[in-house]
């Protein structure tokens, strides 16, 4: 069903109405069940450019749907041992966490990140670790398989762009569940509800969509040509920072200009400029909800652990409230991934306010305790 649109689709479902009359053994199917992404009355508004259908419609021809539900952990414990008791080939403890902190326990994503180990990484049937199933899930985004795709072809969904720009940004957006867009975007399993808070469903999804999203940035952005590591290998992030600064006061407000998702346009170009640096050398680790009011990143380098929040001043907020709430946050978050990170807080100031201020004021770096703040 995914494949048909328009025309096409109204013809096709014409045809299984018509045929419904005179179903039988050897005259026209007694039952069928139409397979997609979407509940059916999402097909026909889509169709009819956004008309509601109407209940009475000859269309109207659904008897029933069904969501395949996400696996439970145990559920992919259970499916990954099946592969265990038949080959020998056993997924360590570590790799059955992580398949399901990566999927969620997403049907597809859990069979494509366990036939990316078996087939590709792990082909002499030797044990899978945590490692592989990392490698495998970058395998699996980098590729672009049709899951994938699909998913990232419905950014461009006005109703689930709606949804998915607060949840990025960290926003609290009280109208998000008033219409039909937040029940699209459960269906689709792209959102989830975490303790009652709006989600992206699960790691991976949130990776795709995030480089989905800013991946025209990534390939505009310049190679580096100063030196990003010190001598012990850990990252420079005083260097990479500084020329982020540089960066984004030469291409930031030209670039928002032509940006879609223009509230996540800062935390976008941010992480495409680290992508971009650090090429996949690096784990990104990357957490966003509804109501954080910004986006933690973790960067973990060759055994160094940076965090790195991103936040925007609030117009309601002010400057030195956003900082205060910011080092607050960062804090929680440091306790969280462990003291022997590094802290840097960046916050962008985008409010009327902070665009009309000189840039040598605009960017600032400041130094609260073991935090590092830059202004941008």
């Amino acid at each position: 069903m995914d494949t048909l649109s328009g025309a096409t689709l109204i013809s096709f479902l014409r045809q299984l109405r018509g045929g419904f009359a005179s179903r039988g053994v050897g005259r026209f199917p007694t039952s069928v069940a139409l397979v997609g992404m979407r509940d059916l009355k999402d097909y026909l508004v889509h169709s009819k450019d956004g008309v509601a259908i109407n209940p009475g419609s000859p269309f109207n021809i659904k008897e029933q749907s069904y969501t395949l539900r996400n696996f439970t952990e145990s559920e992919v414990r259970d499916l990954l041992t099946q592969h265990t008791e038949t080959t020998g080939q056993v997924f360590t403890p570590e790799a059955l966490s992580e398949v399901f902190r990566l999927t969620g326990g997403q049907p597809w994503l859990v069979n494509a990140l366990a036939k990316e180990c078996v087939l590709e990484l792990v082909p002499d049937g030797s044990p899978i670790t945590a490692d592989h199933i990392e490698a495998a899930k970058e395998a699996l985004i980098k590729s672009r398989a049709v899951h994938i795709d699909s998913l990232a072809e419905r950014l461009r969904d006005p109703k689930v762009k709606r949804v998915v720009q607060p949840i990025l940004a960290g926003a609290s957006d009280p109208t998000m569940a008033d219409g039909d867009e937040f029940r699209l975007c459960l269906d689709l399993g792209l959102v989830t509800l975490e303790d009652g808070v709006p989600s992206i469903a699960n790691p991976i999804y949130r990776e795709v969509l995030i480089r989905t999203l800013n991946y025209g940035q990534q390939l505009a952005i310049p190679a580096p040509e100063f030196k990003w590591q010190k001598d012990d290998g850990d990252l420079d992030l005083e260097a990479l920072f500084d020329e982020f600064q540089d960066f984004w006061r030469e291409y930031g407000d030209l670039w928002e200009e032509k940006a879609d998702y223009t509230e996540v346009f800062p935390h976008l170009l941010l992480m495409a400029f680290f992508q971009r640096i650090l090429n996949g050398g690096a784990r990104l680790t990357r957490e966003a909800a509804v109501g954080r009011e910004r986006i933690d990143m973790l960067i973990e380098w060759k055994g160094f652990k940076h965090i790195v929040e991103i936040k925007l001043v609030h117009p309601r907020h002010g400057r030195e409230a956003t900082l205060e709430k910011g080092l607050k946050q960062i804090a929680r978050y440091a306790d969280k991934v462990g003291r022997d990170a590094t802290q840097t807080l960046v916050i962008f100031d985008r409010t009327p306010a902070g665009r009309v201020m000189a840039w040598e004021e605009r960017l600032r770096r400041e130094q609260h305790g073991d935090v590092v703040v830059r202004w941008l």
